[in-house]
């Protein structure tokens, strides 16, 4: 298999027969889902419960490629990460365990994280093992492809912060899950104050984004459910509700 034990989960069973959990101390968490889940909302909320932030991989590395021999980033590391990033090969941005070093130096991810977009494969699923103690849960959010991709074509973005939204509804007749339109009423963007919030429907741009999904969830849900850190879960709305299910499954079966 993949050459790491099984990783065994406490319990601490109180008088009345159910299981009593805490969080560990520093939590990482992974949270993986196709295109138009709603894993950022839902990974911001979590952040604020646990007190840790919320790191994107894709922007640690656009950060190294931007500021790489500059202030803090003005080191010999950074420059070698920066000329293999350019290069843009998958391979060797995995055999270097870029992700994996970036992580341990970084200040901000020293007392626990969550991770939205990585790890891309599992040998990089593997590298993070190698983080003190390894990843605490792996996240899964799911929803039907043909909701995800209703969803795409009643999005809108905030040109000036990237925040998304939709005009209306949106329902699956077949399994009930519905997404609630969340566009300003005032057509100012909720985040930043902007009006500058224009459609953000690109099919082409889902459908790649939806086949890497595909091509990789086999493979980190076989991984992460082998060591006993898979939290699977079909998500119904995406707002608090699935939170509070998130949250639960997420703390009965953290890894400690």
């Amino acid at each position: 298999m993949y050459g790491l034990g099984r990783l065994l989960h406490k319990r601490v069973t109180t008088a009345g027969g159910n299981y009593l959990r805490r969080w560990p101390d520093t939590p990482r968490i992974l949270v993986f889902g196709p295109p138009n889940v709603p894993t950022e909302k839902l990974s911001q909320r979590l952040a604020i419960d646990l007190g840790v932030p919320i790191i994107s991989m894709e922007k640690e590395f656009e950060r190294v490629q931007k500021m790489a021999g500059r202030k803090e980033y003005d080191h010999p590391f950074y420059t070698k990460v920066k000329e293999i990033l350019d290069e843009g090969d998958q391979d060797t941005i995995t055999k270097e365990k870029i992700g994996l070093k970036l992580l341990r130096i970084a200040e901000y991810a020293q007392e626990g994280f969550i991770l939205n977009d990585f790890p891309h494969s599992v040998a990089d699923a593997e590298s993070l093992e190698e983080l003190g103690g390894g990843m605490n849960a792996f996240v899964h959010l799911n929803m039907p492809e043909l909701f995800l991709a209703q969803i795409e074509s009643a999005k809108y973005e905030c040109g000036d912060c990237g925040a998304v939204y939709q005009r209306e509804d949106v329902i699956d007749e077949e399994t009930g899950i519905t997404q609630n339109a969340n566009y300003p009423e005032d057509g100012f963007c909720d985040n930043c104050g902007s009006i500058h919030i224009r459609p953000a429907t690109d099919p082409e741009a889902f459908e790649n984004a939806l086949q890497a999904y595909s091509q990789r969830k086999e493979e980190l849900l076989d991984f992460y459910n082998y060591l006993g850190l898979l939290v699977d879960i079909d998500l119904r709305k995406g707002g608090l509700e699935d939170y509070e299910r998130v949250k639960s499954n997420l703390q009965f079966n953290i890894k400690f």
